[in-house]
Parts: structure tokens; sequence; C-alpha cells
């Protein structure tokens, strides 16, 4: 991912490379070649030795799983969105799973359920609605808004009188009462407020006033779990469920305050699942599972499997058709699909404007990298832009640096008091004119042309095959560069690329003074708050497992503010480069 910037008779310049790429290892490989063009793969099933999974799209769905040997498998089920009575080969699993909520089926007859909200002020993509040096969003009204926080999906927030994301960090603050509803229609054994492996928990960052947490079986009698003693900061939650309310099959959590705010919400169950026992078992062979779900759910999520004696998992998708000799472009009104003879292959899903709004899929052979989440607003890249102002000398002191002071993080964050009506605001590519596609050599250029307040800004997309040797092994991708020309009011770019997570994966990540690593379970969360890198240290990302090892990187040294998150199966990379 390079970014030079350079200056041409008084124009402004800029360039960007960020490549993705793709080692397989046992698991991994390539089907034959095939020539000819066609739609960019759909590969439904991903799966190795030990681990498998699938992304069920509608409703019914069915899917197999080869064996060894009979026996019992560990199955989960995750709501990309929510889900109202899925069901497995005619048995309903639970009753119904909030956004991003997990429940594992142990060979045991436990059940695990998870759930987690980071309060993402960026949440699938949106754009905060502010005035201008507002600190908070108020989101008490936005229902019926076509991308809405997560808190508005979930929660009942009715009983609330203030309702607000933070627009500099994650974190919800509130007045009144917010309600979760935990229905899996089996009976609790165990209910806390951390995850699964303990490593998360429900933070408060303010108590304000005051705050409770209550508990209740039926939504009108409240039991409380916990109360703060007063005002506080930097308070987690370790609450674990009482036994008055265990053996309910459907459980009420409210947070009740006057004033508080909230930076994460982190419970985790287990249930007796002893009845679902049936659904984990598996014979020697072929097992054919059917999924259905009520006609009022989403009909989105991931089903996911382990067993030593699992071999492998097929949804029956054809190979894609790559093209033989040079790059294919396939245009239509709802998508761009570029087919290269490398065996990579990526949708670039289009705005209702006709721009590019966000990445559909990218595969390199038949394995997907990056896997956008259904019905996510999100844009691939936005513009972010100065609009000018009068700025004048501060001319009271003391106020300016009370003000400045009341700034979280003011220094860190490079986060000031503003003056003068100075603006910074943000376009996204999906409103820039497509122009078409062009192709010289192997690389494939997408033209575009975006105006703003009497500028224009002409604006290249390049992608191109990659191939890098890394520490002895092969690593094949895709790489794209961004070049603008014009707009001399753009400060910096922003790219949201939603990493497609493998079950079982392991990801490491380094940031000053942190070593992050994480196996994906789908129970638990990945969450890294925004760093900045620079000069040696650089920002990159890497997945591995048996199936083989995924790596995104700048190719050369730059400046970027780098925020990762989990959503729905799925590792959301938020870069922001000047």
């Amino acid at each position: 991912m390079r970014r030079n910037i350079l200056n041409y008779c008084r124009e402004f310049v800029l360039a960007l490379l960020i490549t993705f790429l793709f080692n397989a290892c046992g698991g991994g490989g390539s089907s034959s070649e095939q020539s000819g063009t066609g739609p960019a793969p759909t590969p439904e099933s991903q799966a190795v030795t030990g681990y498998g999974q699938v992304e069920v799209t509608s409703s019914p769905y069915s899917f197999k799983v080869e064996t060894t040997s009979s026996g019992s498998i560990e199955l989960g089920l995750l709501a990309v969105n929510r889900l109202k009575n899925p069901s497995l080969n005619g048995g309903i699993v639970v009753s119904e799973l909030l956004t991003g909520e997990s429940f594992i089926i142990s060979p045991d007859g436990t059940g695990y359920l998870s759930y987690s909200d980071h309060f993402d002020r960026n949440y699938r993509g949106r754009r905060q609605v502010v005035p201008p040096g507002e600190e908070w969003e108020d989101i008490r009204y936005l229902a019926g808004v076509e991308s809405l926080p997560k808190i508005l999906v979930d929660a009942n927030v009715s009983g609330t009188d203030v309702l607000a994301l933070n627009t500099k960090e994650n974190a919800i603050g509130w007045s009144g009462t917010i309600v979760y509803t935990f229905n899996p229609g089996l009976p609790f054994k165990s209910f806390r407020f951390r995850s699964r492996n303990g490593k998360q928990k429900t933070t408060l960052s303010d108590t304000g006033a005051g705050i409770e947490v209550l508990g209740s079986v039926d939504g009108e009698n409240w039991t409380r779990l916990w109360q703060s003693p007063g005002p506080g900061e930097g308070i987690s939650l370790d609450i674990d469920l009482p036994g008055t309310l265990l053996g309910a099959e459907k459980l009420y959590i409210a947070f009740r305050s006057d004033e508080a705010i909230l930076n994460d919400f982190v419970v985790s169950g287990e249930v007796d699942a002893s009845k679902l026992s049936g659904i984990t078992a598996i014979k020697d062979g072929i097992n054919i599972f059917e999924y259905s779900d009520g006609a009022d759910s989403s009909h989105q999520a991931l089903i996911y499997w382990k067993g030593n004696n699992i071999v492998s998992s097929q949804s029956g998708t054809s190979a894609p058709a790559y093209p033989s000799d040079s790059p294919v472009v396939n245009d239509s009104d709802a998508e761009l699909t570029i087919l290269f003879p490398e065996r990579t292959g990526i949708t670039l899903l289009k705005s209702s404007e006709g721009g590019i709004a966000r990445i559909g899929e990218l595969f390199v052979n038949e394995r997907r990298l990056l896997n956008s989440i259904p019905g996510e607003s999100g844009n691939l890249f936005s513009l972010v832009l100065f609009r000018e102002g009068e700025v004048g000398g501060v001319t009271d002191w003391e106020a300016y640096l009370s003000e400045r002071s009341a700034i979280s993080g003011y220094c860190e964050n490079l986060q000031w008091p503003q003056r003068g009506g100075r603006q910074i605001y943000e376009i996204p590519l999906s409103e820039a004119v497509y122009k078409g596609a062009s192709i010289q050599g192997g690389t494939v250029y997408l033209s575009f042309v975006m105006t703003d307040q009497g500028q224009k800004a002409e604006i290249i997309l390049e992608l191109r095959p990659a191939d890098w040797t890394i520490n002895g092994k092969s690593y094949k991708g895709l790489g794209w560069r961004l070049n603008l020309t014009g707009m001399r009011n753009a400060a910096y770019l922003k790219v949201r690329e939603p990493v497609y997570t493998i079950y079982g994966n392991w990801t490491f990540q380094q940031t000053w003074g942190h070593w992050y690593e994480y196996q994906a379970d789908l129970s638990s969360s990945y969450n890294i708050p925004e760093k900045w890198y620079f000069a040696d240290a650089q920002p990159y990302y890497l997945s591995a497992g048996p199936s083989g090892a995924m790596l995104g990187f700048f190719d050369d040294i730059l400046a970027a503010k780098v925020e990762i998150s989990e959503d729905s199966g799925r590792h959301i990379l938020d870069l922001e480069i000047p």
C-alpha cells in the first residue's frame, strides 16, 4: 500500500497502493485453469480439517459436511442480522438471536450464548450526523433511516430521555433505561457480563450520578444486579446472574441511569441444550444439513463447526471462469466485476448514483478474502475535505484552555477547540461519477470525477494482481492504488475493508506497546481502537490457519490511522491516510 504526495503544476496528487495477499497451505490450492468470462466467484463454504463454516443468505438453505467417522461435533450459529426461530434439519435451535449474537451447541449438551456491542460510531459504515464541533450525536430519532447504530437495532431504548453516540470514541451516553432481551428459548444455567473467554468485560467510562444494572425474566419485575456507589470512571463490571433468575428461557437486562457513559456491553451465558444433541451427531461420510428460519427473520447467518473427524465442507459452488490471457471487466447497473488471469477476482458494488460504494467480494483462487456484510451501507473510499473559514487569534485564553481541557485526549488524538467556522466534511466515492474502465497490460484502471463547491477532482482507481515472496512463501493477491488530481482542500482518505474471517484462524497485530493475539471463535470479538502508525511502525493485517495465510499491508512507509473491529464474521479495517 504505497502513498506518494506530489505537486504537479500546483495540483494536489495523492497515490495509494494497498495489497491483499493469500498463501495457500495444505487445504488451499486452485482448481484447473478455465478461460472465458463470468461473474465473480461466490464460494459460500470454506473448511479445513477440524473446522468448517458456511454463510447462509436464504431460507431454506442446504449444505453438507464430510467426515471420516461418526461422532459428535461442536456446532455454532451467528446472526449476521437478527434471526427468529433458526432451525437445522427441522428442529428449532434457538428462539431468537440479536444481530451479531452467537450460539454454540457443545456435544455434552451445553449451549453457549455470546453477545457484544462496542457502540461503534461508524457501525457498518454509517456516517454520523452532527453539527460542527459537537462531541455527541443524538440518535433517539434515527428510526427509519438507512443505517442505524447497533443499539437501535438490538435494544429497547424507548425509556431513554437522552441517547447519544460519541463522535471521537466508541461510547454511548444516556439517561433513562436501556433494555436488552436475550431469548434462546432454552433454560439459562449461567449468565455473566464478560466474554466466554473472560478477556472482555462490560465497561463504563463514566457512571455519572449513578447507575443500576437490572435483570428480569418477564420484563416487569426487576432484580438489581449491580449499583454504582456514586460517580466513577473506568469501571469494568464482573457480574454473574443470581440463581433466582436462572432456569428462565428468556432474560431482560436493563441499564438505568440519570447520566452515564457505556463503552462496551459484553455478555455470555450457558443454557441447557441437551434436547439439541441430535443436531451435533454426525455419521461417517456425507452429512446433509438444511437451515431454515422464520418468515420475519433476516435469513442471514454464519454456521460453523469443529470436530477432529471433519474432512471438508462444500456448497456446490463451481469455480469462477477466470480469463486466460488478460483482465475482463463486466459492468452492470448494480456492480462491477473484474477477473484476472492470475485467478483473482473482485466485485465492486455500485451506489444508486452509479458510483462505487464498497467491495462486494475479493477472491484469490477460490478463497474469499474480503466480503461486505449484507445490508451494509459503508463506503470503500471516502475523501475528507476542509471547508475554508476565517480564523482569528484567541481573545480569551482562559476560556480557550478550559474548552481544550474538556476534550478527552486532545493531545494524543489531535483534537482541538474549533474556531472561525472552518469545517471538516466527507464525500464518499459512491457520490463520484463513474466514467468507465480501461485495461493496460495486466492492470485495470477505473476513472471517476468528483465535484464539490466548484472544485473538480479526477480519480483513477488502479487494480492489478500482486505476487510476493515473504519468508520463502509465495503470496498472490490484489493491489490497488488511488490517484487523485485536483480538490486542493482534500485532507485525507478513508478506506474501509471488510475481511472475511475463517473459523479457527489466528490473527496477530502489533501496535505501539501492545501485541494482540486472537483466534476466531465467533463467540468473542476482536477490537483494536484507533492507532496512529508512522515511520518504521507500519500497519498490517495477518490471518493464518491450516487453510493458508492472508496478509494485507502498505508496500511503502506512510502515516495512517487504523481501527479494527469485528462484525458478523468480518474484521473491519478502517484506515485514515493523510
